[in-house]
């Protein structure tokens, strides 16, 4: 995999600037193609079946209407075992680790976003750690089989993109991979990014607190702790989305400095893992570059998730306490997500404009390191 050798966004990087006359794709608009979805049962060494969800830029006839997904009253923009676009291929490849008691197409929105913009997304569910059947007797076996999950699952698309006999023949450029992450899965994706758990750390924060990243992250006390040494080395940025658990990588964070060019986005009024104590102390401990998109108004999961499409009575989907709307907060990310994988991974300045603050407010605010 490519890797970045900058030392700042302003220093010349390794990776050549693309050809001006490639297209340019608005990232406030959804891409040029249909979002085609697969569902892939991959068997796991450790045991079991991994249940994985791919979606990747796809072309369908006019007739076609979106498909549902699974397990969930969910329908939105795309069109299941659709054939793969060849216009654009091979895709850069990104990965999605869901959260806590959510699921592989817990942001499908965003997922779809990305595949109508030329990427090939591979989200993978983390057995126990989902919906309703999280397990809390195990948790510190869910926090180190995690890493594993998302490497079974990009192996997995990888394979049959080798195929040429397999739907995503071709697909997937596999010198590009950018790990994206939610909650208890962007603290997944700082492991699978270059940071190692310390049990330290972890042991000297969370004595005498009880918050969720504490109960989550304290049960590796429990666990081996050769089983954190999950790090991918493909993986050449990530994008964390309501991240916390600085502590866990160390008494002060330390082991973030490790961690590729990083995206964090965070809303300052999230009640799961608390914008001043979790998620801004985790961002500075990360290695520069990196960018922080905060939402002055936004809680854990509206903006980031499909949450409010599912549960629209949920807390966090409430205008009246003045948070912020979630399609206004789902657009802005997706937008700047897409024109950071363009601009700060791909080296194209044309999507530059698309970071910009005045592009932004008064809805969020782009920090950069």
């Amino acid at each position: 995999m490519w890797r970045w050798f900058c030392v700042s966004w302003l220093v010349a990087c390794s990776i050549e600037a693309p050809d001006e006359e490639l297209p340019f794709f608005d990232p406030s608009e959804p891409g040029p193609y249909a979002p085609g979805v697969t569902t892939l049962d991959v068997e796991d060494p450790r045991g079991g079946t991994l249940r994985v969800e791919v979606w990747y830029p796809a072309r369908v006839s006019d007739s076609l209407i979106p498909s549902p997904y699974p397990e969930l009253p969910l329908t939105l923009g795309a069109y299941r075992d659709v054939p793969v676009d060849p216009d654009g291929l091979p895709a850069p490849l990104l990965a999605f680790s869901h959260g806590l008691g959510g699921i592989r197409f817990q942001s499908a929105h965003l997922c779809e976003y990305l595949a109508s913009h030329g990427y090939v997304v591979v989200a993978p569910d983390h057995p126990g750690t989902i919906l309703i059947s999280v397990d809390w007797d195990h948790m510190g076996d869910s926090v180190a089989r995690r890493p594993g999950d998302v490497r079974l699952a990009v192996d997995a698309v990888l394979e049959r993109a080798a195929d040429p006999t397999d739907r995503l023949a071709g697909a997937v450029d596999d010198e590009r991979y950018v790990m994206l992450g939610h909650s208890f899965g962007a603290v997944t994706t700082l492991m699978l990014g270059g940071a190692t758990i310390d049990r330290s750390g972890v042991a000297t924060w969370c004595e005498g607190r009880s918050g969720i990243g504490c109960r989550v992250l304290s049960a590796v006390q429990e666990t081996d702790e050769a089983a954190y040494d999950l790090v991918d080395p493909r993986v050449d940025a990530i994008v964390p989305l309501s991240v916390g658990g600085w502590y866990a990588f160390g008494p002060g964070g330390e082991n973030l400095a490790a961690l590729p060019p990083s995206l964090v986005l965070a809303g300052e009024r999230d009640g799961v893992l608390d914008y001043e104590v979790e998620q801004r102390p985790t961002w500075h401990a990360m290695a520069e570059p990196s960018d922080l998109l905060r939402f002055p108004e936004a809680g854990h999961y509206a903006a980031f998730s499909d949450i409010c499409r599912i549960l629209p009575f949920h807390g966090d989907c409430d205008e009246d306490l003045g948070l912020l709307d979630a399609e206004i907060g789902q657009a802005l990310t997706a937008r700047v997500i897409t024109a950071w994988l363009r601009s700060r991974v791909e080296g194209d300045d044309r999507y530059e404009d698309h970071l910009r603050q005045q592009e932004l407010s008064p809805h969020a605010y782009l920090e950069r390191r």
